[in-house]
């Protein structure tokens, strides 16, 4: 359903010119990546809000509630003095062979599927009864995990990432072998270890194969049949001293380059979430639009929220010493709005969060 979003002349008027003149730049059709950053009021079913496009914070009014930290795609609908703006479009893909097959896959994998923290915490409690010939794989598996310490470092981050599993296929596909502690692979090769039949066998393979249907369940959602843009699903489990096994849910999403900009690069949207016990649940949405970065965090902790908004000042000094430019950063407390990613062909038939 489209809405209407105007931009608000009397706000802007007390601003600064630039904006203005930037704004009168802008022409109709043109397809505009935004993300809000004041929502409308709450429970009013419309009304003022402020946007950030590029560098541009504008003040809007909308015919629709409005959340903050959610990402737009705008087309511009009348340009001018009186700029309205209206949600840009989407199509949806027809079913294809392809399609079917995803669908299928997916049903063979929902059975099966177990989400990482428990499965971990199960092969962790029955490590001591498994035969010596599946003990090892195990402990390799179980003591590979990454710690939260090393998930704070890009090298720790980026390599959680090439091992989480969803790229294996597509490595061993290119010639590639897997990275070193890819967790599916370490998965099946338990699995390869373990008894078919006995007593030894039944609940440490649901556990194995618990994993790597997860895994499996993440690749596929991260099969995005849209030519616009590019999604990756992700679980990274992480291992604690204190309290075992958790798990930090990612998702990524960017334009193509033809969508975007050619001089400032490609868009890209991050979710994360995350619930340990010192902090609770809490979600992250960090955006780059044209250059500069933006940054929204949820908690339903009143403490937690407060000592992220101490912690804003210093994120933007390090992106800065990194020569980054800072959008907005702000900290919220409640509950995060959700992803509304629906571009996968998994949308609408699970949701990897349950």
């Amino acid at each position: 359903m489209e809405f209407g979003i105007r931009v608000d002349n009397q706000q802007l008027t007390q601003s600064s010119a630039a904006p203005r003149a930037q704004l009168a730049a802008w022409r109709v059709g043109q397809v505009l990546s935004a993300l809000v950053i004041e929502g409308t009021p709450a429970q009013a079913g419309g009304g003022p809000a402020r946007l950030q496009v590029g560098n541009l914070q504008i003040p809007v009014r909308s015919q629709t509630p409005l959340q903050t930290g959610e990402s737009l795609r705008l087309n511009v609908q009348r340009a001018g003095k009186e700029i309205i703006l209206t949600r840009a479009p989407t199509t949806s893909a027809p079913v294809t062979a392809p399609t079917t097959t995803v669908a299928q896959t997916l049903r063979n994998l929902l059975p099966a599927q177990q989400a990482l923290d428990v499965a971990l915490r199960g092969l962790s409690k029955l490590l001591p009864q498994l035969p010596t010939t599946a003990a090892a794989p195990a402990r390799e598996l179980l003591g590979s995990l990454p710690t939260p310490a090393q998930l704070t470092t890009g090298s720790g981050l980026k390599q959680a990432i090439l091992s989480s599993g969803t790229l294996l296929e597509s490595r061993l596909a290119a010639g590639t072998p897997p990275a070193p502690q890819d967790i599916k692979a370490a998965a099946a090769r338990l699995l390869s270890a373990l008894p078919v039949q006995g007593s030894a066998a039944g609940a440490p393979r649901q556990l194995a194969e618990g994993l790597m249907g997860r895994i499996g369940l993440n690749q596929l959602q991260s099969q995005s049949p849209s030519g616009n843009t590019v999604y990756w699903s992700l679980e990274l489990p992480v291992r604690t001293h204190a309290d075992g096994f958790h798990t930090v849910q990612l998702e990524v999403e960017t334009e193509e380059k033809g969508s975007t900009d050619a001089e400032s690069g490609p868009n890209w949207n991050v979710r994360l979430h995350l619930d340990l016990p010192r902090t609770g649940p809490l979600d992250a949405y960090v955006t780059s639009r044209h250059n500069t970065l933006s940054a929204h965090f949820w908690s339903t902790d009143a403490a937690t929220a407060a000592r992220i908004a101490k912690a804003l000042p210093d994120l933007a000094r390090a992106w800065s010493a990194h020569g980054l430019a800072t959008g907005v950063l702000q900290s919220h407390r409640g509950e995060a709005p959700r992803s509304g990613h629906g571009k996968s062909p998994l949308n609408g038939l699970v949701d990897t969060r349950a």
